[in-house]
């Protein structure tokens, strides 16, 4: 009887250690105050996104690149088709500047982030996630099917447990 006990114990431990252990690399987003997890997309190192916003003055797209650089987000570019206010206005050291197609395109370089805060928009609401994953095909997110107008939430790079990737949504 003991020699059961200690087996179904040893079990137990085993599983929960698991369904713990966190081993998939994934974009989380977090409730900015709470920091409860509201949502995940599985990104590898490599991976790229795009987050697409509409300025809430001239209501024109401004679209901010990325791509997972092992814990971190990279920034890589900014294209918007309009100065004006929040919008970059000057070219710092290490970064270059193209205009083509009516786009403004401000590249960057050496700009990481172990987390950003992004606010979906209340008023103009029509964020965008386009995911750029390697092996497959480009795809694009609505945020207000997974995050309400107006919340903010904190995104970085984690690695989620199976509880985790079990309790949260997965943006599909």
């Amino acid at each position: 009887m003991k020699k059961i006990v200690s087996i179904l114990f040893i079990s137990a431990v085993c599983i929960i250690l698991f369904i713990n252990l966190p081993w998939k690399q994934a974009l989380v987003f977090e409730e900015g105050r709470t920091k409860q997890q509201v949502a995940y997309l599985p990104m590898t190192d490599g991976d790229a996104f795009d987050i697409i916003f509409v300025h809430s003055i001239h209501l024109t797209d401004v679209t901010e690149s990325y791509v997972v650089t092992g814990q971190q987000i990279e920034q890589k570019m900014i294209r918007f088709s309009q100065y004006g206010i929040g919008m970059p206005a000057e070219v710092h050291e290490g970064e270059r500047y193209e205009y083509k197609d009516g786009m403004h395109h401000l590249y960057v370089n050496d700009v990481y982030f172990d987390s950003m805060n992004i606010r979906n928009g209340k008023t103009v609401s029509n964020h965008r996630l386009v995911v750029k994953r390697r092996g497959e095909r480009e795809r694009q997110l609505q945020f207000n099917d997974y995050f309400v107008p107006g919340d903010w939430y904190a995104v970085s790079i984690q690695k989620l447990s199976l509880w985790q990737l079990w309790r949260g949504v997965e943006m599909r």
